[in-house]
Order: C-alpha cells, then structure tokens, then sequence
C-alpha cells in the first residue's frame, strides 16, 4: 500500500484536530506550574513563557520533569496582572500558579502552546499558602522548627555574619546605618542570591558556612529590602527556612517589611522590618550596655564613698573609744602598779630581814653546838685522861674541829643559795613594776586625764567646760573641754576586737 505524502501545514492541521477531538479547543483547561521566562523581545506587547513541574511538585529543586510553553496576549496579561497584584502577589519567574487557557499548535514554529486566558488567583494564592503549612508541620515533627528562636543573642553583640546580596540595598542600608556610631563592629558578609531559583541553595550555604566558624560570630543577620510576593516567597521555601532552623549562631531575619509573613521569620531569633531595623537594634544593644555600665559605675562609685564615710566615722570612734579607755586604764593600772611595787618592796624587806634573822639565829645555835661538843669533849678527856694515856689527843682534837669547820662551810654555802635566789625573785619582780609603770606607757603615745588632780576614768566623768590637765611623758597640759561625744562601750570594744 502505497503511503500518502503530507506537507507540514497538513500534519499541524491534523495535530489540531486530534487536540479537537479529545476536547474543545475552545474549552478552558487549568494547567499548574512555575513560571519559567523564555527570551522574548523587548518590545513585544505579550508574554512568552514555560509552566516547568519539578521532581517534588512543590518546590523548584533539580531539572524540569515536563515543560509546557505557553503565551499569555496583552490584553489577557494586563487583567491577570491586575488580579494578581489584588492579592498581592506578581506574574514573575518562580511563581506556582494555576492559569486557565486552550491549547494549540503553533504552525510556524511547529510546537505545542499553552494559550493563557486567565489565572485561578484564588487556588494560586492557596497552593502558597499549603506550601509554607508543609514545611512548617515537617520541621516541628522533626523538633527543629523552635531550635534557632531558643538561642539567646550574647549581651553585647559586636562579631556579625551578614548574608546578603552583593552590592545590594539592604547591604548598603545596613552597614550605613551600623556605621553611625562609633561603635567597633566586626561584619563578614556571605553574599548569596536574595531573588530567583538559587535561593532555595545559596542561603543554605552561606549559613552550613557559618556554622562552620560559628564560635566567630554573635549573631547572624540575613538581609533583605522587602519585596514582591513571588520574591519574598523564597523565604519560605524549605532549605532557608531550615538552614534558619538550624543555624547554630541566633539569627536576626531582616528580608521584608512588617506586612510580609514569610516562614523564615518564624524560626529565626528574632525578627526585624528591614536591614535599617536590624542595624538600628544592634546599635540600640550596645548604647543600652553602655549606659548600665555607666549606671553601675556611677552606683558602685556611690555605694564606696557610703562605705568609706561610714568606715571613717568607726573607725573614728573607736580610736577616740580606745583613747579614752587607754587613759582610764593607764590611770588605774597607774595607781595598781604603784600599790604592787610598795607592797613587793615591803614583802622583799620583811622576807630579807627574817631571812637575816633566822641565818644568824642558826649560825649562833650551830657555834653554841659546837662549842658544848668541844667543852663536853674536853671533860671526856679530861675524865678519861687515864685511858688514853700513850694517845695522841691532839688528832682527836684535830679530827672534831675538821667536822666543825665542815658543817660551817655547808651552812654558809645554803645561806648564799638562799639568798641569790631571793635576790632572783626581788628582779622579776623589779621588772614586772617597770612593765606597769605608767612612764613607760606615756612613751609608747598614751596620756594621763586628770580633773580636779583626780584621775579621769571614763568619758562620763567629764562634761562640756571641764577643764582636765593631760599628762604626757615629759610635758602636761590644761584643756577645755568643748563636746563629749557618747562612745561605744568597753565591752563592746572587747567584744569586737
């Protein structure tokens, strides 16, 4: 059978028809994808671009599993632009939508096309919203979600890693405004891409690179002016927001302004309006430091001069306290010693003189001893003369006055121990008066009160207009008396030394 031959135009035809055939070319289709934008020239009025569906369908991770190009005419791209910007949201690369269109063959370029007509801005606007509900339900069963939010920023954060875009805005709002003080900051910027398809990788990096040095920093501040929602968006992908989760160092999340609800702001450290903010913080941290240092040293400078005035003031009236019980006592001790030394030298005299009286007593009875033995002696021999005749008596003689002689050098020997041993005594004792003796006292600084040639004792024996004499060690003096301060008692000083 012989197998007919078709131009182009006739199989594109026949392509049209088989679209036909399974449904309506004119019956709308709804058709869910990124946007991906094709080179198209500057001035045409449409908008030429491919829906692209990724591996996981909701997120742009690796290639495109399928690619469907698609053409949304000027006048249709004017009012879905409109309806997306009602919702806040843009008509931008990276957007998941869902357009309603037909599909057609384009003749002259022999493709398949996706004819857009109108966008479900309602389904659109709700896929983003269950695609941040996703992620945040997985990083909390996975307990990570509050991980970043839990660390506490150090007291005075001065070492900051800064992500952000190169030669951006919210890079140059940012070190301005930090720069204002004079404070000295330590900033590595780790410069990522805050826009497009490489967020969902490039913020992950920067922040695995922070963790590496994480004992370098105090805190990280991710920077970005804001936006629009597709852009934005990004930030709620999961690999910022996890890598944010993660960060081992807090993180201040400064990518939009107060109306953007993105999931990065909800596991970072803290959240702040926008690169200004974030710089303003900083600066606000370290002032508010310095100004509780300032505070405390002015309290502490308070508190010593508080303590210093009340420790002068003690010891003051302890050293008048003292001085006056050192006079008193000085007084009594005084007259104690002087009593002591009279008496010792009265018990010395009496123990001398009876020692004296009893030596002479015993030397006269040991002569008197002695002379009867001999007188007795003599008589015995006298009467026994007969006896010993042929004897020589005078060696008996001789022998007797040895023994007497003997006993007259012992007694004599104890009478002198006696007496260097009283002698001993009467030092000490000479030396304990000197101790007390008032004169010696008076030259270690002390004085001597009198009133009336009376000594002074206590400050109670004094008044206002007292006139008392002061006895130094070589001079006296007369003063009048202005004030008596009441001072802390005897037992007191005793009780606190």
């Amino acid at each position: 059978m012989e197998v007919s031959i078709s131009s182009v135009s006739e199989i594109i035809d026949r392509a049209k028809d088989a679209l036909a055939s399974i449904a309506s070319s004119k019956v709308p289709v709804r058709v869910e994808g990124f946007v991906t934008y094709n080179q198209t020239t500057a001035n045409s009025p449409h908008l030429y671009f491919s829906l692209c569906q990724y591996p996981q369908r909701d997120v742009i991770q690796g290639k495109p599993l399928a690619k469907l190009d698609a053409v949304i005419f000027a006048t249709q791209l004017r009012q879905i632009r409109a309806a997306l910007t009602g919702v806040g949201m843009k008509l931008a690369p990276e957007l998941r939508a869902v357009f309603l269109g037909y599909l057609d063959v384009y003749k002259a370029g022999g493709k398949l096309q996706f004819i857009v007509t109108a966008v479900d801005v309602e389904r659109t606007r709700t896929m983003a919203d269950e695609s941040k509900d996703l992620v945040r339900r997985k990083l909390k069963a996975e307990g990570i979600f509050d991980r970043n939010r839990q660390l506490k920023s150090p007291l005075v954060p001065l070492r900051i890693a800064l992500i952000t875009s190169r030669g951006s805005a919210a890079e140059s709002d940012f070190m301005t405004r930090l720069n204002s003080r004079e404070y000295r900051f330590s900033v590595t910027p780790f410069y990522v891409n805050t826009s497009g398809q490489n967020v969902a990788f490039s913020i992950p990096d920067a922040i695995d690179s922070v963790n590496a040095l994480s004992d370098r920093f105090d805190v990280v501040v991710l920077a970005r002016g804001g936006g629009d929602f597709v852009d934005l968006a990004n930030f709620s992908l999961e690999g910022p927001t996890r890598a944010v989760a993660m960060c081992k160092v807090p993180v201040w999340a400064a990518i939009g302004h107060s109306t953007d609800d993105v999931l990065v702001n909800e596991v970072a450290s803290k959240v702040l309006g926008n690169p200004n903010d974030a710089a303003s913080q900083l600066n606000e941290v370290v002032d508010n430091f310095l100004g509780r240092v300032a505070q405390l040293r002015l309290s502490m400078a308070d508190v010593a001069r508080k303590e210093m005035t009340i420790a002068n003031s003690n010891v003051a009236r302890l050293k008048a306290a003292l001085f006056g019980l050192s006079n008193g006592s000085l007084a009594r001790y005084g007259s104690e010693v002087s009593g002591l030394n009279r008496g010792l030298e009265m018990r010395v005299e009496v123990a001398l003189s009876s020692f004296r009286s009893l030596i002479e007593a015993r030397t006269a009875r040991l002569y008197d001893i002695s002379t009867a033995r001999i007188v007795q002696s003599g008589q015995v021999v006298d009467a026994r003369r007969s006896a010993f005749d042929g004897l020589d008596l005078s060696e008996i003689f001789e022998l007797r006055r040895d023994q007497v002689q003997r006993m007259n050098a012992q007694l004599k020997l104890s009478a002198s121990l006696v007496l260097e041993r009283s002698s001993e005594e009467v030092r000490t004792a000479s030396e304990v008066v000197k101790a007390y003796d008032p004169t010696n006292v008076l030259r270690r600084g002390y004085a001597i009160v009198r009133k009336g040639g009376s000594l002074v004792e206590a400050e109670t024996e004094i008044s206002s207009g007292d006139v008392i004499e002061v006895e130094f060690l070589s001079r006296s003096a007369l003063a009048t008396i202005d004030r008596v301060d009441q001072l802390v008692s005897e037992d007191d000083i005793v009780e606190g030394i």
